[in-house]
């Protein structure tokens, strides 16, 4: 549990940045732009995440399970080898994507961006695609590596500096300049990247087209499952947006955004440490079903415990945390989170569980998972919308990960025989209690009380399990160098 809670803290730290970061952007287009400014951000954000997946083919995700496993074996050659065919692959992707995008551009802008969309959005947007295909390919080995610490700074400098640059250009530009906001995430985190992967110093030995190819051919087994899984994410909640958006109007688009972006951004500390470190983790174990099985159950303890209290505290202070971080504007985006951060209850040990099928080469069950998740929530919202409104997004992501989280179970089950531990049964029972309790003191006068102190409950148990996992040390343990 301490190396763990250790990656957790030091990927936190990154996160917290980003998160204020977040925060700061998401106040200031609330402010200057309102509703149809965050919904427009949402728009163009997932666009750009179609192509820098198209533009990756999802090399460079399965490219961090070769980097990990050559590192541990001390093989230079297979890094060598594995960076020049991430390296070429990208650039060739990326010549095919400037071609379509500028072959198609009167076509794609006017179907997918809107009326708002111009030469400058669109061009922008097209920098930033290729910006975080080459950005994922420098991750790949310094997450490979394992060098959290480094991970971290970079999520610090792409929030600080991406963020105060988009900002300038969207108070200078207007709704134009939201196309640079989207941007510069992704060119910064390569900038930065870039400095990290060349202190790995990763030797770059001559590779033939031959072995290059050999080793594509390798990678895309995972690759092409992992890219049709964030192809299908992020195309879907493109789909969503362009629904919300064409049915509901911008303004409702806008409310949906912020409770996502909420969501996403509270949770990152912990699916950032997941990515940073579990993964690689469980790949230098994959074959120990024992040892994979407690890195799991400790992996998914450990999320809980952190992710807990938040989600209930968040719960609570719904109504207050959106007047804070939006406006007065965005009331119908209270109900969203809402329903979204029950989903996050089952979102975050499901994820912990989707990494062992990642590792165990299980690309069929694995890609199963993300089209029935991807099928479910885009039916539900479809069927949902003109009876529900916006809210149907959020009651359908509650949904969609309640199914999900039940069908990894029966699949790992049957994959590395896995159970769930006895710590987290009762912290699965706490959580639950907390939940029936926070729902029942609704009906009472200034339920906030008694719901706070329920969270501060919740909050003191999650406390006491962490200290007890980190023993002797203590919190000084997780302020040690890795």
């Amino acid at each position: 549990m301490k190396r763990i809670l250790q990656s957790s803290a030091i990927i936190g730290m990154g996160s917290l940045v980003g998160i204020v970061a977040g925060v700061g952007k998401a106040k200031a287009v609330a402010l200057w732009l309102g509703p149809e400014g965050i919904g427009f951000l949402g728009l163009l954000q997932a666009a750009m995440m179609i192509g820098t997946v198209l533009v990756g083919i999802g090399l460079p995700s399965a490219g961090i399970r070769d980097v990990s496993s050559a590192r541990n074996d001390e093989d230079e050659e297979g890094l060598s080898t594995t960076a020049a065919t991430l390296f070429r692959y990208t650039f060739l992707c990326s010549v095919g994507f400037v071609a379509i995008a500028m072959g198609f551009h009167e076509e794609i802008q006017a179907t997918f961006l809107g009326e708002q969309s111009n030469t400058l959005v669109y061009g922008t947007l097209a920098v930033g695609v290729i910006a975080g295909a080459y950005a994922n390919v420098f991750n790949a080995f310094v997450t490979g590596f394992r060098d959290v610490s480094a991970q971290a700074i970079i999520r610090i400098f792409s929030a600080v500096v991406g963020v105060t640059v988009g900002l300038g250009a969207v108070f200078a530009l207007g709704m134009d300049g939201i196309a640079v906001l989207v941007a510069a995430a992704p060119v910064t985190t390569v900038l930065a990247a870039v400095y990290f992967y060349r202190r790995l110093a990763v030797k770059r030995l001559k590779a033939t087209w031959s072995q290059v190819n050999a080793k594509a051919k390798n990678l895309i087994g995972l690759g092409s499952a992992m890219m049709l899984t964030a192809l299908m994410e992020t195309g879907v909640q493109f789909v969503i947006r362009w629904m919300l958006d064409a049915e509901l109007g911008r303004s409702p688009l806008g409310q949906f955004q912020a409770a996502w972006s909420i969501s996403m951004l509270y949770l990152s500390f912990v699916l950032g440490a997941m990515a940073a470190d579990y993964y690689p983790s469980l790949a230098e174990t994959k074959d120990d079903h024992t040892q994979l099985n407690k890195q799991v159950n400790e992996q998914t303890h450990v999320a809980g415990l952190l992710t807990a209290p938040l989600i209930l505290g968040l719960f609570v202070a719904a109504p207050l945390v959106i007047l804070i971080l939006y406006s007065s504007e965005f009331t119908d985006t209270v109900s969203v989170l809402r329903w979204q951060l029950l989903g996050d209850l089952f979102k975050v040990p499901a994820w912990a569980l989707a990494f062992v099928l990642m590792v165990k080469n299980h690309n069929r069950l694995y890609l199963s998972v993300q089209i029935i998740w991807n099928a479910l929530y885009l039916t539900l919202v479809y069927f949902g919308m003109s009876t529900y409104g916006v809210e149907i997004t959020g009651i359908a992501f509650l949904i969609a990960y309640a199914v999900i989280f039940f069908y990894l179970l029966v699949v790992l089950r049957k994959v590395t025989n896995f159970r769930f531990s006895r710590q987290n049964l009762v912290l699965t029972g706490v959580v639950l209690l907390a939940l029936v309790a926070i729902g029942a003191l609704f009906a009472v006068p200034y339920y906030y009380v008694p719901q706070i102190l329920v969270v501060v409950g919740v909050g003191l148990f999650c406390l006491r399990e962490i200290q007890k996992g980190l023993g002797e040390e203590g919190w000084r343990g997780l302020l040690k160098r890795k």
